[in-house]
């Protein structure tokens, strides 16, 4: 299955014209989704032999010359998966959020049939912060710190998790965990919801030494961590290899 990035950021840096000049077809966007590890094709017009620079937020740049009626294509090289950007973006961007699809989804359909579903987690956000609508949970679970014990364990808090967490019965999975050589091994996990706003505990007699965590971190997961709300955890990792 071929897998995808997020990028963050698109941006054009025009070096002998105006940035306004310079026009981009409507499918182009911050945020937009690329095919990772691959040549990808940006194009766009400006004044004919305008020198058009092209830097991705993942820092490949590019350069090339409109031709006599203006129009330019470019190549840019996109980097391995990364991410998950979309979380990042939530927790920096001023007004946004993000409703989480786990436990939704399914393996073999890009479009989740539950949409619905998605509809009502979207509509969580906007009645709790454009409508000012109190004791609405919005979001489910989102990793907050890591902690590493001298045995090996690795205990996760969680912000949106004020009630506790669950996995509504099923055992927790989608869990790996890696050392300093960064080869990542399943893991096993357990809730601990003896602190406020519950924790996880996550371990693995394969990874003596951890020093880094991912949670349903790949092309597809099914999602089994939850807030007490019924909404889900997102993926996410401690790394940033």
């Amino acid at each position: 299955m071929l897998r995808y990035i997020l990028l963050p950021l698109l941006s054009l840096l025009i070096t002998t014209q105006s940035f306004l000049q310079t026009q981009l077809p409507a499918i182009f966007s911050d945020n937009m989704v690329l095919q990772q590890q691959q040549q990808v094709a940006i194009c766009g017009t400006n004044k004919p032999h305008t020198k058009i620079s092209v830097s991705g937020s993942w820092g490949k740049n590019a350069m090339v010359i409109a031709d006599d009626k203006g129009h330019w294509k470019i190549k840019l090289q996109t980097p391995l998966a990364g991410g998950p950007y979309k979380l990042k973006t939530m927790e920096s961007v001023k007004n946004a959020g993000m409703a989480v699809t786990m436990g939704i989804g399914e393996r073999t359909v890009i479009h989740p049939s539950q949409k619905e579903q998605v509809g009502i987690r979207l509509a969580y956000w906007a009645l709790a912060k454009d409508y000012n609508m109190q004791r609405i949970s919005f979001s489910g679970p989102v990793y907050k710190d890591m902690q590493i014990s001298s045995n090996g364990k690795i205990n996760l808090t969680f912000d949106y998790s004020e009630q506790g967490l669950t996995s509504f019965g099923k055992p927790l999975a989608d869990f790996e965990i890696a050392a300093g050589e960064k080869v990542f091994y399943p893991a096993n996990a357990i809730i601990n919801n003896k602190e406020k706003g519950g924790g996880v505990t996550v371990l693995s007699d394969s990874v003596k030494n951890p020093i880094s965590l991912r949670y349903a971190f790949s092309s597809w997961a099914g999602g089994c961590l939850f807030n007490t709300q019924g909404l889900p955890t997102s993926s996410f990792r401690t790394d940033s290899w």
